[in-house]
């Protein structure tokens, strides 16, 4: 779900009275060519009340919970029906909570929702894929799709509003909510993305962090569910035959929560802890939280964007994906993996704050401004360095264009 792309671009810019705290801000498209670029301040405020963004984002949930036809292909009859019930409820609940008032009054905004929620033709196919999306059970529960009334569509579209207004719920059922909704944790995520001084340091976690981890071989897991995931069909599943099977981020994502409960427990009861609880005794938990959510960014950066395997009429595979080449077979793989993105990571940072030194310490030399010569004399302090334009994104477009 697109929160910047579709409205105009992002840019960092320094924040009033303080040129050393930067945030990422939304410059609008002009409304007409050759008009100014307006700017949003505030990602969230943005987020939560532009009428085309808020309709994405209900939308894009009901995508999750309501599976969709790929393309413009047309749906099962179930598929349109459960889709319908719970566009219909999210309707009513968006109207009887003023989450969005123009909506009601727009026949432009109403025409966008109806097709955001039934982008395909108006005929049924015969046959198709299950009307169920993989977030289905964590909104709906074990009734079955066919039993979805009007009474149990209003359940959900009030989940869906807690969920993207006040705390998002996470795929695994045993796991706590996050502390604020879908909505303003994305646009605030976006905002706090700027480019920072670094100072590269050790990871906080050793190799005896790695021993308590390894209660199994959760990387051996996730690549074996990854080529089931996109295993050819079964002799005679005429219904399977030429789809796409995509190993996306939930194939990991639900392997690693599984794996919480086997690493995170408190030694004397046995029980399961919570990220909250783990962040409560930093000194014996810290390390290996960290390990985790450093193990979890690296399969989200790997399975994010890869070529799709896909097969024709015959079940085999016309095109295979790049996921069996790209996943660490073992736990030492991972291992090693994590370190040289984390390497990665800290050479490119130090690379762009080289270049910020440099153009920093030219700025008092305005007659020859591009020559390294100038950090030997005006090397900027800590503070000089922090607060610099070119930490922005028009002081970065400098850079690149020069």
């Amino acid at each position: 779900m697109r929160i910047i792309r579709p409205y105009g671009t992002s840019a960092t810019e320094a924040t009033a009275g303080n040129a050393a705290e930067r945030r990422r801000v939304l410059r609008r498209k002009p409304e007409q060519r050759g008009a100014p670029a307006v700017t949003e301040p505030n990602l969230e405020a943005f987020a939560t009340t532009h009428a085309h963004l808020v309709i994405a984002q209900w939308i894009s949930t009901i995508d999750k919970i309501a599976a969709k036809p790929t393309g413009f292909k047309p749906p099962t009859a179930a598929q349109r029906k459960l889709r319908r019930t719970l566009g219909d409820a999210a309707l009513k609940h968006i109207a009887a909570n003023g989450l969005l008032p123009e909506l009601a009054e727009d026949p432009a905004l109403q025409t966008r929702w109806a097709l955001r929620l039934e982008p395909y033709p108006a005929r049924d196919a015969k046959q198709g894929g299950k009307p169920e999306g993989r977030w289905y059970a964590r909104f709906v529960g074990d009734l079955p799709p066919e039993a979805v009334d009007a009474a149990k569509a209003a359940e959900v579209a009030e989940r869906i509003a807690q969920h993207l207004y006040v705390q998002a719920q996470r795929i695994h059922p045993d796991r706590p909510a996050k502390r604020q909704g879908q909505i303003v944790a994305r646009a605030g995520s976006i905002a706090r993305n700027v480019p920072k001084t670094v100072r590269a340091a050790a990871p906080s976690w050793t190799d005896a962090t790695w021993d308590r981890y390894e209660v199994d071989d959760v990387a051996a897991r996730i690549r074996a569910a990854a080529a089931e995931t996109e295993a050819p069909p079964p002799a005679g599943d005429d219904e399977a035959k030429g789809k796409r099977r995509w190993v996306g981020i939930a194939v990991a994502a639900k392997l690693l929560a599984e794996h919480w409960p086997k690493v995170f427990r408190d030694p004397a009861s046995g029980a399961v802890l919570t990220v909250s609880e783990v962040k409560q005794h930093p000194d014996e938990w810290q390390p290996l939280f960290d390990l985790h959510e450093a193990v979890r960014d690296v399969y989200r950066r790997l399975l994010k964007r890869h070529k799709k395997a896909v097969r024709g009429p015959s079940g085999k595979p016309t095109r295979t994906s790049d996921v069996a080449r790209l996943l660490p077979a073992t736990m030492a793989e991972l291992k090693a993996l994590i370190e040289k993105q984390r390497q990665n990571r800290d050479v490119n940072a130090l690379i762009r704050q080289g270049k910020v030194l440099h153009y920093e310490a030219a700025t008092e030399n305005a007659a020859d401004p591009d020559h390294p010569k100038h950090v030997l004399t005006n090397w900027p302090d800590e503070a000089r360095l922090k607060a610099s334009w070119y930490w922005t994104s028009d002081g970065q477009a400098e850079i690149k264009a020069n």
